[in-house]
């Protein structure tokens, strides 16, 4: 049996016991859900187990690393849910590029046609997933082995990103066949992520999900049309450049690109700050700018 100090009250738990399961005796003094275990001043996810005596708290979606956590996990169901409905090809070249208000915009960079049935489609197989409770897994991987697991299922930016990693393991997440590499915590299964919608948005989808100050509602999309388009210039412009994600800029760094690759990019800032003087002066009367 391990003693855990928790809010206060001295418990005990057999070897074995899952954080879930300690967060489940617990659950119902918190206002949002737990996602996460702080033992011993350390990050628990809850698929773990209770291996020692500590001192123990609990992150909640209402919490920066709870929400992160659940926001990490919908995004992974997200991917895992276009993997099944639009195979794995539209699944391996689907990305999330950004975040606009409360929405994370995921481009499917042609595979998918950004329309409301397909988006439709996609929120169906979500639920599916949420309703069977498939669990998240997850496992340390040699860093060789990694890269070929991914390899082998045409994630060639994982492998990329991996090829410039100075540790010798990584961990990868797996939901049902589905594998992934994501830097953070997740949840111990899809049942968790309750609260989400995905919409047509543009050229792709935008993923709702809760704020960390209502974690238990999902709001319409509050559009912000020029911060949109401002992101979709810059990931125009990574394009143009052959920067498709941090490996590739791993990559240039390493083969010694980044002076020029520096200088392209203050000539295409300069050459905006100049449209931007332009169209100011072809207003005409104005009196106030804001930088």
């Amino acid at each position: 049996m391990f003693q855990l100090n928790i809010l206060g009250e001295k418990r005990e738990y057999p070897e074995g016991t899952t954080w879930m399961q300690v967060a489940a005796d617990y659950e119902d003094r918190y206002p949002a859900p737990i996602a996460a275990v702080s033992f011993n001043g350390k990050i628990r996810e809850l698929f773990k187990r209770v291996s020692a005596d500590g001192d123990v708290s609990f992150f909640t979606t209402a919490d920066t690393v709870g929400h992160m956590t659940y926001d990490r996990t919908a995004l992974m169901l997200t991917m895992k849910a276009i993997n099944d409905v639009f195979g794995v090809e539209a699944a391996n070249h689907a990305r999330a590029d950004f975040s606009v208000a409360n929405g994370l915009f995921i481009n499917p960079v042609g595979y998918v046609d950004p329309t409301p049935e397909n988006a439709a489609r996609i929120v169906a197989r979500m639920k599916e997933i949420v309703a069977a409770g498939t669990p998240f897994m997850k496992e340390s991987y040699p860093m060789d082995k990694a890269m070929e697991l991914f390899a082998s299922r045409g994630m060639t930016d994982k492998v990329n990103l991996f090829r410039y990693r100075r540790s010798s393991s990584v961990n990868v997440y797996e939901i049902d066949g589905y594998y992934d590499y994501y830097y953070g915590y997740m949840l111990p299964n899809a049942s968790y992520v309750k609260y989400f919608d995905l919409i047509a948005y543009e050229i792709g989808f935008m993923l709702l999900l809760p704020s960390k100050n209502h974690p238990t509602v999902v709001e319409p999309f509050r559009e912000r049309r020029k911060l949109y388009e401002t992101f979709q210039q810059t990931h125009e412009w990574y394009h143009q450049v052959g920067l498709e994600n941090v490996g590739d800029l791993n990559e240039r760094i390493c083969k010694g690109g980044m002076n020029e690759l520096i200088l392209v990019q203050e000539a295409e800032q300069e050459r905006r700050i100049g449209e931007i003087a332009k169209q100011i002066a072809d207003r005409g009367g104005v009196k106030f700018i804001m930088i």
